[in-house]
């Protein structure tokens, strides 16, 4: 299957009706989108051996660690939500929880625009940018053998017409906890209907190309729909917030977190900030205290913001946090 092609189709449809930072609601209809089986497609409901069998390649296909090794980027985006990684940076934005978050290295930027609120992130061990923008999560869990088997699995249709592609269709009806979490993560009325889960597979290489959504009495009209890319340059939003936060004011200046300062176990992250700018710490292990001294004896004070800044971490053992 021709990736580059089968990108670009997607991308000139999706980010053709996407704002700036993507707030964009409403539903998809199945016939518009072709999404619908092919009138041939043939329909099959597997063994709980053959289903497994399945899923353990489509979990296998799309292990994070081997799509972030196998492709220059991963973009996965809907009318309200975007992944985006690569080796160097993630981002990820959810309109429905009104946040987004950009992070490179050990640093990077958040901004909620319902609170109107942004601030600068330092990330200071146990957690990754991966972590922290739930891109691993979100692959090695959502596409685990576990997680595609929560959900009862009606068919598995082949040669479904898909964007022009012909892929594996594979239809689940969501349970109750999976119901419930559709619901809350999305801003839909629930009708009471059974929901339909639809996930479209590379036949060739079995990952994911799109995920639909739609209730089982109404098969036209798609409730929200998820698409997949790769090798894409860095969405416009995430490249907007990078370069927001990364202004040039008149008075900067240089905030420093250090971790296990002067041992072997030393973790460093810093940036030059806007003066006056919020800032939030996240690590693994620490007693999430900020010092002002090398020795993490004396509790840093509050910060005016208008001079450069230094705090001190200190990784403490499981005793210490009892």
């Amino acid at each position: 299957m021709d990736k580059k092609k089968f990108t670009a189709r997607f991308l000139l449809r999706l980010f053709g009706m996407m704002l700036a930072f993507g707030v964009v609601f409403g539903t998809f209809n199945a016939r518009e989108t072709g999404v619908n089986a092919a009138e041939k497609a043939a329909v099959t409901k597997p063994s709980k051996k053959e289903l497994r069998a399945l899923y353990k390649k489509v979990s296998k296909a799309n292990r994070f660690n081997r799509l972030l090794k196998k492709y220059k980027s991963i973009c996965v985006a809907s009318s309200s939500s975007m992944l985006w990684f690569n080796a160097d940076a993630a981002y990820t934005r959810h309109a429905n929880d009104g946040r987004s978050m950009y992070i490179e290295g050990n640093s990077g930027y958040v901004l909620d625009w319902n609170e109107n609120h942004a601030e600068y992130v330092f990330l200071v061990g146990g957690l990754d940018r991966y972590d922290i923008t739930y891109a691993r999560y979100y692959f090695d869990y959502v596409f685990s053998v576990e997680s595609f088997l929560e959900d009862e699995t009606l068919s598995v249709e082949y040669d479904v017409d898909y964007y022009g592609e012909n892929v594996i269709l594979i239809k689940r009806e969501l349970n109750e906890n999976s119901r419930k979490l559709f619901f809350e993560s999305q801003n839909i009325e629930d009708t009471g209907s059974p929901v339909i889960d639809a996930v479209a597979v590379d036949p060739e290489t079995y990952e994911v190309m799109g995920v639909y959504e739609y209730f089982a009495d109404d098969e036209e009209n798609i409730l929200t729909e998820t698409l997949f890319f790769c090798n894409v340059d860095i969405p416009s939003e995430a490249a907007m917030l990078r370069g927001m936060m990364n202004r040039k004011e008149k008075k900067s200046v240089n905030f420093t977190v250090i971790r296990d300062v002067g041992t072997e176990n030393e973790i460093r992250v810093e940036a030059s900030i806007p003066a006056c700018s919020y800032t939030t710490m996240y690590s693994v292990g620490t007693d999430y205290v900020l010092y002002s001294d090398p020795e993490c004896t004396e509790v840093a004070g509050k910060w005016n913001g208008l001079k450069d800044r230094t705090v001190y971490m200190k990784t403490v053992s499981e005793t210490e946090n009892k």
